[in-house]
């Protein structure tokens, strides 16, 4: 049997599928408790709000993951972290030291 592919695309996916679910999910269950108890709207909006941070939370985890697999990957460096030559690798021209007026 071959082996199922979990590449970014399914992972994208996944993280789609939970976002929407858990949303969806949680508004639903709000909405039940709104006709059950009498108090519409508020559950059904209080799911939902849940839903979508919970939806955040987990997505936030998965980037952060994911970056800590890139960096293991390819090599952890910092910012402004002089390269081999002696140069910063990520530092913008300094507009403050170039002269004022035509040259």
């Amino acid at each position: 049997m071959p082996k199922r592919s979990t590449g970014p695309d399914l992972s994208a996916l996944h993280l789609g599928l939970e976002f929407v679910g858990g949303t969806l999910l949680f508004a639903g269950l709000g909405y039940w408790l709104d006709g059950r108890w009498g108090t519409s709207p508020w559950l059904a909006v209080t799911g939902g709000a849940l839903g979508l941070a919970g939806g955040m939370w987990l997505l936030i985890k998965e980037a952060m993951k994911v970056n800590r697999d890139a960096a293991a990957r390819f090599g952890k460096t910092k910012r402004n972290e002089p390269s081999a030559g002696g140069e910063p690798t990520d530092r913008k021209q300094d507009d403050r030291h170039t002269p004022a007026g035509p040259a």
